[in-house]
């Protein structure tokens, strides 16, 4: 009696699953960050949320590739993390209320949230974006960067933080765009100035 050729034949084997994304790393190795912030900081949460979704936004009005946009949506998410090593009241403070000495250690952030991404075993690039979000378009910033010599997803890291602050702060949309182009060529890119303008000539509202 014959066995039934089919059933000798080896099981397939099971496709690899495949790697995880940056966006899907980052996403997942930064919610204790988050969370660590947050409850040091209460509201810090709300304004990284605000801050990816405007990360997205420019970067999607930048063409960014979709993949990089969403790594940068959710590295937006943790850039104020470094805020961990700062006094309370100083991170929460205004840039306008602080000394220089105070402004120094405020923008010392950005390297401090390099390093925890890094401890947290989040990706080389975004580590990379998260230490130099804090430079200054006009290159007076910790590392004295300028202009197209800061990482792009950097700058609208930058740009979507400050249009957060200006929305959080109570500005309506059109009044914190105003606001932030008085910074654009000095602290901001342009170009992530005008690609929030372009977004919200399309969503009025937004």
């Amino acid at each position: 009696m014959s066995s039934d050729p089919r059933s000798d034949a080896p099981s397939p084997e099971p496709e690899p699953a495949a790697p995880p994304t940056d966006a899907e790393l980052v996403s997942e190795r930064g919610a204790d960050l988050v969370e660590a912030l947050e409850a040091r900081i209460p509201g810090s949460r709300a304004h990284a949320d605000l801050t990816a979704r405007w990360a997205l936004a420019i970067a999607a009005e930048l063409r960014l590739p979709r993949a990089t946009a969403l790594a940068l949506r959710e590295t937006a998410r943790v850039h104020a993390v470094g805020l961990l090593y700062l006094d309370a009241e100083l991170a929460q403070r205004g840039d306008r209320e602080r000394s220089d000495a105070e402004r120094e250690a405020f923008d010392a952030q950005a390297e401090a949230a390099a390093r925890l991404a890094g401890g947290a075993g989040l990706p080389a690039g975004p580590c990379v974006w998260l230490e130099h979000w804090r430079e200054r378009f006009a290159g007076d910033g910790p590392r004295g960067l300028y202009g197209g010599a800061i990482p792009l997803e950097s700058r609208i890291i930058h740009a979507a933080c400050g249009y957060a602050h200006e929305l959080a702060g109570g500005s309506d949309p059109a009044r914190a765009l105003e606001r932030l182009g008085d910074r654009a060529g000095t602290e901001l890119d342009p170009a992530t100035i005008g690609a929030i303008a372009f977004v919200l000539d399309r969503t009025p509202g937004t």
